[in-house]
């Protein structure tokens, strides 16, 4: 019920007991830039001083959440141009994805609580659907400078989208997902709640998965593999005020609704067979994407205070096969 930092240990702490309190198997770490790089802070400095060195960290896995549009935007000696794509033809962009995926072995992939399949350390990208240009050159060449550092990184790009397939823009990645409900080719504001909203994701996902099946990773003899994510409800009315998006839950039953639908599409992967779902979000706030606890303050729906009702849903309906 109080404002709080991220950085505070005993926040971290309590977090970490409640996702191993109810099915949450890793955390996926919003990374933006090096320490002491950017405009804005770095996220580093409390995932390096506060959530790497919680008593409890042994309980939980780990991953890099790749935002590389926020890297980009934050690192203000770079020449680059955003929009309306991110261009891997621009130098910077290019050598700055290489040598973030440097950083990302010398420094992380080796920790013993960091996420694998099979040995293979897990990194999520966001927006990868909107990258252009030498990808695929980018792409090959950070896999290459990590398997010399000794590591076979595992990429889960943020790719899904609707009627706007790229084959080899896809085989890039070794596992396709997408980040929210928010899907290239679903028209968000014509959903009216998360009820809408699970059958618009559940047909995105049947579309996405004809696509890549039989889909070869580039290089390798794997298949892509597709890994759902679930998001119990989107709200930006707090900072977007022309137009938001605003697709609440109704109720517990439409978060279940949504969430039965990310687990009926996971693929297994690697040699446990086990699958590999994406929750957006633990604690994204500001778009009301979250599953940490509410305080009791008052209705629970929509876009309320749902109390635990998101964990419990992430218990109850992601069970051992995840």
């Amino acid at each position: 019920g109080e404002t709080y930092r991220a950085s505070d240990p005993s926040v971290v702490y309590r977090q970490i007991e409640w996702a191993v309190e109810y099915g949450v198997d890793a955390f996926s770490i919003e990374w933006t830039t090096p320490r002491g790089v950017g405009c804005c802070g770095s996220m580093e400095d409390t995932l390096d001083d506060v959530f790497l060195k919680s008593p409890n960290i042994h309980k939980v896995r780990w991953a890099i959440f790749y935002d590389f549009v926020l890297r980009l935007m934050q690192t203000e000696d770079l020449d680059v141009d955003v929009e309306p794509n991110i261009n891997f033809d621009q130098p910077d962009v290019y050598n700055t994805f290489v040598s973030d995926f440097v950083h990302f072995a010398k420094k992380y992939f080796g920790h013993p609580q960091y996420l694998t399949i099979d040995g293979r350390p897990v990194i999520y990208i966001w927006a990868t659907n909107s990258y252009v240009g030498d990808l695929a050159g980018a792409m090959q060449e950070a896999r290459e400078r990590v398997s010399e550092l000794g590591f076979d990184v595992f990429i889960v790009g943020d790719e899904v989208c609707v009627g706007c397939f790229d084959r080899q823009h896809a085989s890039l990645f070794d596992g396709s997902s997408t980040f929210t409900m928010l899907i290239p080719g679903i028209d968000g504001h014509a959903l009216d709640d998360v009820g809408e909203a699970a059958v618009e994701v559940d047909a995105a996902f049947q579309w996405w998965r004809k696509q890549i099946a039989g889909l070869q990773v580039a290089g390798r003899k794997d298949l892509v593999n597709f890994q759902p994510a679930w998001a119990p409800q989107y709200d930006e009315r707090n900072f977007i005020f022309d137009h938001p998006l605003y697709v609440p839950a109704q109720s517990k039953d439409q978060a279940v609704e949504m969430a039965m639908v990310a687990r009926k599409h996971a693929e297994p992967v690697g040699s446990s067979g086990l699958k590999l779902i994406w929750l957006n979000t633990w604690n994204n706030w500001a778009e009301t994407t979250t599953v940490e606890p509410t305080a009791n303050l008052g209705p629970k729906y929509p876009a309320g205070n749902y109390q635990f009702d998101m964990l419990e849903v992430v218990r109850d309906v992601f069970g051992g096969e995840t």
